[in-house]
């Protein structure tokens, strides 16, 4: 195999050499237009050839306690699957809420601004500079909120952000309601062409066996785009 790559690799130079041999003015004038879009478009050609590439999964889906806690923490592992082009000051931002209606189609909640999850502690631990964000080579974590007495909150930089039921005089409990939130990562040098939609839908119950609290609160990953209405 590495023989052909040898063969062809000379051959390719054998052809451009004799390309620059009998039309050099052609050469001059393709290297001036080289340069030209070099300058102009090289940063986006870095970017999309060379540059981060970050995906979002959710870690467990049953979470984690720690022992004499009430609350139960549910975190996201945020990859980088390009090792070698560092993603710079990343964040993970909540761009969008939903929450399913009594016709089973999920309507819009209002956000006025994108969400920002907080980073964990272990993160923000191995951070060497004064900011905020991590800049990601290979894999962080990053919160994505907990289950306490009073219902599910997202863990944000902005506080807890619960989601507002739809009977008012219940508040903010998530009790027998579904919501559905996209989520992105913002770099200083990337943004997520598509967002990454979780499903998380409590029952009201609790307790304090992860297997079985799991049956009651349901967070699950969404492949598809066109997840407004559900009737099934």
């Amino acid at each position: 195999m590495k023989s052909v790559t040898w063969i062809a690799a000379s051959l390719g130079l054998v052809v451009f050499s004799l390309f620059l041999i009998f039309f050099p003015t052609r050469m001059v004038a393709f290297g001036t237009v080289l340069v030209a879009v070099v300058a102009i478009w090289g940063e986006w050609i870095r970017s999309a050839v060379a540059g981060p590439k970050m995906q979002i999964t959710l870690k467990d889906a049953k979470g984690w306690a720690a022992r004499g806690s009430p609350y139960r923490r549910y975190t996201l592992m945020v990859y980088n699957k390009r090792h070698w082009a560092s993603a710079k000051n990343v964040r993970v931002l909540c761009e969008k809420m939903f929450r399913r209606s009594s016709d089973g189609c999920f309507e819009e909640l209002p956000l006025y601004d994108p969400i920002q999850l907080r980073w964990t502690r272990s993160s923000v631990r191995k951070m060497t500079s004064p900011r905020l964000n991590p800049d990601i080579s290979s894999m962080d974590m990053c919160a994505l909120g907990a289950m306490s007495i009073g219902g599910f909150a997202l863990d944000a930089y902005c506080g807890d952000v619960h989601f507002p039921h739809s009977d008012p005089s219940r508040g903010h409990s998530l009790a027998g309601e579904t919501v559905r939130i996209e989520l992105i990562v913002v770099a200083d040098n990337f943004r997520s062409k598509a967002p990454y939609v979780l499903e998380i839908a409590w029952d009201g119950e609790r307790s304090e066996d992860a297997e079985e609290m799991s049956k009651h609160l349901v967070i699950k990953e969404l492949r598809q785009l066109n997840f407004k209405c559900d009737h099934t």
